[in-house]
């Protein structure tokens, strides 16, 4: 409930940021907390659950960008794509990003049962010390790995609300000038 409350609250944060920053910046600032925090708890040893809790409200400042930022980048995609082809096409990035994020989701829990069985992990058991730390290292650093690789994408987004705008511009003139 912390992160996923955390997460909500601070959305209006988020867009502020967005806003008065760029896109661009204000998801990498939420990733780069969220691989923060991620390693923090994965370097505590039994912390008190007051800590856990305090730093998955952290956690959940940094993955509210990663609901909200990519809803968000999608459609100055859909625009640059128009801008660069002279050719709106929605239904194809929608789509395409919808079928990343959905094999993203069937490929993580794959993953995450693998390594459930790699680490030995027994349902309905007391698990031992070894499943603990493999459980541990999926949900922290395993993450991270995937984040840092968003981290390095994110630093060649070429959107900028400069370009954007500029895009937008161009389009709008493309079009007023195009016959009916």
């Amino acid at each position: 409930m912390a992160l996923f409350v955390s997460a909500i609250v601070v959305v209006p944060l988020w867009l502020a940021l967005a806003r008065k920053f760029s896109k661009r910046t204000a998801f990498i600032a939420g990733m780069a907390l969220l691989v923060v925090v991620l390693v923090t708890l994965y370097l505590l040893k039994n912390p008190s659950p007051l800590v856990v809790i305090l730093l998955l409200v952290g956690a959940g400042v940094g993955v509210a960008t990663v609901y909200l930022f990519p809803w968000a980048m999608v459609p100055d995609t859909v625009e640059y794509s128009q801008w660069k082809s002279g050719v709106r096409q929605e239904g194809f990035l929608y789509g395409f990003f919808l079928f990343g994020l959905k094999l993203a989701q069937a490929l993580s829990g794959f993953i995450a049962g693998f390594a459930l069985d790699s680490f030995g992990y027994v349902p309905n058991a007391v698990q031992s010390q070894s499943t603990l730390d493999g459980i541990t290292f999926i949900m922290t650093i395993v993450p991270c790995g995937f984040l840092i690789v968003g981290l390095i994408c994110l630093f060649y987004y070429p959107i900028t609300p400069a370009k954007h705008k500029n895009m937008v511009a161009e389009i709008a003139a493309r079009v007023a000038e195009s016959p009916s």
